[in-house]
């Protein structure tokens, strides 16, 4: 409960702060939460503990432990972030790091839309109360690696797709996901997918932009083969086959949350939006197709549906925008609230109350 009075905080605050400090109590919002983070207890079968195992070894023996045949199996990027919080003295600093850097992007990509869009300062405060109350806090500390990459991977997203910006760094930023984590790889090929169908060459130029994309895919698959990424993912796609699953309210949970996204991307479909908004759209449906597609795989239900809770911040509807479709903005209002609750009901119940803290 602690956790969410602090969220509720943060939340209503931003109704208060002025337009031109927002950056600045985003920056100290989520230095609060990493603070309190700080002085979590990490059981010992959470992969946050495994991490801190990894960072220990790193500092004991230096970067000669990637090498090693008793490190864990994990993923290059992941290697090079442990070793960069080896040279650290405390590995409460890494568990420090993560909601920081994770709420601070997530709060970051608010205060985008709101400026984008020119939103009022209620849907500051809606959108700050939806991706905090419903994306999970838990599996971010705890499980760690899957839950940033979906954060930074929709910041992104919505840099380069949206805001179409800064591309060539963004696509950077892909590449690097896909080496911490290769779940990461599922959302880059559906963008590339997206990119393609979407490219229309009408000039040699655009023609040769276009086959270079091809490129780019080719060369991605080539080095994923290379990487075994094809072949880990599917190995760990069978292993969540054999994870526990806790209980039917966890289901419920995940269930009401992504039906909850999806209806609410539908409700808010304008003929009249651009064509970004509608692309962006798309990839949220794209991700809902993975996730029918793996329906028998509890694990992609459990993981993507916080994915789609960070995907769906950038459609969050405005009321001062749907003055003439007031009918479609309560249904959507709706959906966001069931989303809510069927995060909120579950973790206090279940989740959040095995969080304590060394205070």
């Amino acid at each position: 409960m602690v956790i969410y009075i602090l969220f509720s905080l943060i939340s209503f605050g931003f109704l208060l702060v002025k337009e031109k400090h927002l950056q600045f109590y985003a920056f100290v919002s989520a230095l609060v939460i990493g603070y309190i983070s700080y002085f979590i207890i990490v059981p010992e079968t959470s992969d946050m503990y495994r991490h801190f195992q990894e960072i220990d070894y790193f500092r004991k023996i230096g970067w000669a432990w990637h090498n090693s045949e008793n490190r864990i199996n994990t993923n290059l990027g992941t290697l090079i972030v442990f070793y960069i919080f080896s040279l650290l003295p405390n590995n409460a600093i890494f568990l420090f790091s993560i909601p920081f850097l994770s709420y601070f992007l997530i709060f970051k990509l608010i205060i985008m839309i709101f400026n984008d869009y020119n939103y009022s300062k209620n849907w500051l405060f809606t959108a700050s109360l939806f991706a905090t109350f419903s994306f999970s806090y838990f599996y971010l500390i705890f499980s760690v690696r899957t839950w940033i990459m979906f954060i930074v991977f929709f910041y992104t997203l919505y840099i380069e797709m949206i805001r179409e910006k800064h591309i060539f760094t963004c696509w950077i930023c892909y590449f690097f996901l896909i080496l911490f984590h290769y779940s990461a790889i599922i959302l880059v090929c559906l963008r590339f997918f997206f990119l393609i169908i979407d490219f229309k060459a009408n000039t040699w130029i655009e023609k040769i932009k276009k086959y270079f994309l091809l490129l780019i895919i080719l060369f991605l698959v080539i080095l994923s083969f290379k990487l075994r990424v094809f072949s880990i993912i599917i190995m760990k796609y069978n292993n969540y086959k054999t994870y526990n699953v806790y209980g039917m309210w966890q289901i419920f949970s995940c269930i009401g949350k992504t039906m909850g996204c999806v209806l609410m991307v539908i409700c808010l479909w304008q003929k009249k939006w651009d064509k970004i908004r509608q692309n962006y759209s798309k990839f949220i449906l794209g991700v809902f197709i993975i996730i029918c597609f793996f329906a028998n795989n509890y694990q992609i239900l459990l993981r993507f549906s916080d994915c789609l809770i960070i995907a769906s911040i950038p459609i969050l509807p405005d009321q001062m925008f749907f003055q003439q479709r007031k009918a479609s903005f309560y249904h959507a209002m709706f959906c966001m609230t069931l989303v809510i609750i069927s995060s909120v009901i579950y973790n206090v119940i279940f989740d959040y109350r095995l969080i304590s803290f060394t205070y």
